[in-house]
């Protein structure tokens, strides 16, 4: 990646430890020494996670969008700033850490949050009327209103697939029914075949027609369904179509995933060294472990006091060493 005029943003992504021991600066030694030699930065775990989950996106409908406690993601975050410029920062998390290059962590599926400024003011449509009011209260509005969308269709989904359930039963007992009438009246050679017969006749050929586009209907189903699933263990390109039923989820799943958790308000008013102004932090963030080797590390971050302690260590530590 070629260098940078500005200074603003870095080549590298720094991930500080230890922001739980600020007044333990062994034990965040400590947390750092175990990490290089892991080789693994790890993503936060929530007890009812399934085991094997590599990334998890948990949703409270009753949290605040634009107090960021609506989604969250448990991914491994980052800061994208020069290592000369580390000050506020290490004054929120800490002394200790280590950057690895920005294209590594792009492999890995790091991208940046999105800021939105909560303060901000914007308009808003309700009732024929438009009304001047902060970003954070258009989300929060806006957010309910979608949340209330994708319950409905959800409801609508499983009332529809309840209403189809229902019909294909009573489809397949009034085939049973007709069968019944039709057998004494056929076999009877001895009569001609009159109206009522043909009618039942048409009846007994349009439920079969309407069977038989069902099970149309559920053989495409289960096919995109094994799809879906054999490009889940395979994600090679884009996921295959489905039918709009099974799109809505997607969708759904994909925002919240890959844009929703990704949101990050903050008060624009708050002072820049403030631990709530989260603009300063220049987040990014993985979706899932970051697995490295020690060669891969391009800096590590510690006090001066522990630079023997760190060297003694690491012998074969190539990247640099700021004594912050």
């Amino acid at each position: 990646m070629a260098s940078h005029t500005q200074r603003y943003i870095s080549n590298d992504l720094s991930h500080f430890v230890g922001r739980d021991l600020l007044e333990d600066p062994q034990a965040q030694y400590e947390r750092l020494k175990a990490i290089l030699h892991e080789g693994e930065l790890r993503r936060p775990r929530r007890s009812d996670e399934q085991e094997g989950t590599i990334y998890a996106v948990h949703v409270d409908a009753e949290g605040s969008i634009s107090r960021n406690e609506m989604y969250f993601g448990t991914a491994v975050c980052f800061c994208d700033i020069p290592s000369a410029d580390l000050r506020i920062h290490i004054g929120k998390y800490g002394r200790f850490g280590l950057a690895l290059p920005k294209t590594f962590l792009i492999r890995s599926g790091a991208s940046p949050v999105f800021y939105i400024a909560r303060n901000a003011r914007t308009s808003l449509h309700t009732a024929s009327l438009w009304h001047d009011i902060p970003l954070g209260d258009a989300f929060e509005a806006e957010f309910a209103a979608y949340l209330e969308f994708v319950e409905r269709r959800s409801v609508i989904e499983r009332e529809t697939f309840s209403k189809g359930l229902r019909a294909s039963m009573h489809r397949s007992q009034r085939i049973g029914e007709l069968l019944s009438e039709l057998t004494p009246l056929l076999a009877d050679s001895s009569q001609t075949p009159g109206e009522g017969v043909t009618e039942l006749v048409s009846e007994l050929s349009q439920l079969r027609e309407e069977e038989a586009a069902d099970r149309e209907r559920s053989r495409r189903g289960f096919e995109e369904l094994e799809a879906l699933t054999a490009w889940a263990e395979e994600p090679i390109g884009p996921p295959p179509r489905t039918s709009s039923a099974l799109e809505m989820g997607q969708i759904n799943s994909f925002l919240a995933m890959h844009v929703f958790s990704f949101f990050k308000f903050f008060d624009a008013s708050l002072e820049e060294a403030d631990p709530d102004n989260y603009y300063m932090e220049r987040e990014w963030r993985t979706p899932g472990d970051v697995e490295f080797a020690l060669d891969d590390v391009r800096s590590v971050f510690l006090p001066e006091a522990f630079a023997e302690t760190f060297a003694s260590e690491f012998p074969h530590f190539r990247g640099q060493r700021f004594f912050l």
